[in-house]
């Protein structure tokens, strides 16, 4: 007897044959287990300290993913390389950001990331990190050096929500 595995991969198998289906809208129970398999595989071979980490719950096409990760990137990545499996619909991110680096650490690896960065004036711009939260001040010359600030900010280890009050003064 042939399990769902089994049969999920044939029935993909055959969908794609097909020219005339579009098997990216067809969802069954069997499809949903191969989709689960494929994201679970695909975690592991992409970000494989996270795998066992990470829930996957798939109905009817549609993801779930949910468990902590330490860094915003790795919340997107996760999503991204799911969103990228042959019938998946949606993509429910529950991923929570849990860092192990306390607020002062954060800040101050922003700040240094500022002064290492010949796209963003250091001397303008003021962080302030409260738990995982940090907020953005200060005058920078254009839109690009504004979201450059923010881009940097996220890439900071531990951050779940930038507030970016920067202003544009030319």
């Amino acid at each position: 007897m042939r399990n769902d595995e089994q049969i999920a991969s044939d029935v993909a198998a055959e969908l794609r044959w097909s020219p005339d289906v579009k098997h990216s809208n067809i969802a069954s129970r069997v499809k949903d287990t191969q989709i689960a398999h494929d994201a679970t595989e695909a975690i592991r071979a992409d970000l494989p300290n996270l795998a066992a980490k990470v829930q996957v719950v798939v109905r009817e096409g549609h993801v779930t993913l949910e468990g902590p990760v330490e860094w915003q990137w790795q919340r997107q990545r996760l999503v991204a390389t799911v969103r990228a499996i042959d019938g998946v619909a949606v993509v429910n991110n529950l991923l929570a950001v849990r860092p192990r680096v306390v607020p002062a650490d954060i800040k101050r690896s922003i700040e240094d990331a500022f002064r290492r960065s010949a796209e963003v004036d250091a001397a303008s711009l003021s962080v302030e990190a409260r738990d995982s939260e940090v907020i953005l001040r200060g005058a920078v010359r254009s839109l690009y050096e504004k979201d450059e600030a923010q881009r940097t900010a996220w890439s900071a280890a531990g951050v779940t929500q930038v507030i970016n009050e920067i202003t544009i003064n030319p």
